[in-house]
């Protein structure tokens, strides 16, 4: 029998979502034990974009439904919460190998400047929620 040798990305790439996986329990529990709330599952991806007339994020939220998001918006921050629901029941199954996180999620984001509270429009679609928040008029970019 000949010894097939591994493929040296493969390891790489393990070891890099493992660090990765790593970091994101570290900050999840540090953050959320300083504010003596339950620690989420997971923490979305966003990205935070400005143009003149606007503020948009986009929400990285996949197999979550429209439904089980929540958006609370205050002067300074934007709240999203939610929960991603398991595609398989937990209690009937034995999973091999998991890398996906299943439950309640919460991120808060701060705005990089004030925008108009009744301006808020947000759209779901393929696991991207996108949120537009015009500025108010006469605010500068930045």
């Amino acid at each position: 029998m000949t010894a097939v040798p591994k493929d040296p990305w493969e390891e790489i790439e393990a070891l890099h979502r493992r660090v990765a996986q790593l970091w994101d329990e570290f900050y999840r529990d540090a953050v959320f034990l300083q504010a003596q709330e339950p620690a989420p599952a997971f923490i979305p991806e966003v990205d935070v974009v400005e143009t003149p007339e606007t503020i948009r994020l986009y929400v990285s939220l996949p197999g979550i439904v429209e439904e089980d998001v929540e958006l609370q918006l205050t002067p300074e921050a934007l709240t999203i919460q939610g929960v991603r629901h398991a595609p398989f029941d937990p209690e009937q199954t034995h999973p091999v190998s998991r890398e996906s996180r299943y439950g309640y999620f919460r991120r808060r984001i701060r705005l990089p400047s004030p925008v108009d509270p009744h301006s808020l429009r947000a759209y779901f679609s393929d696991g991207m929620l996108a949120i537009y928040m015009a500025r108010p008029r006469g605010l500068a970019l930045g």
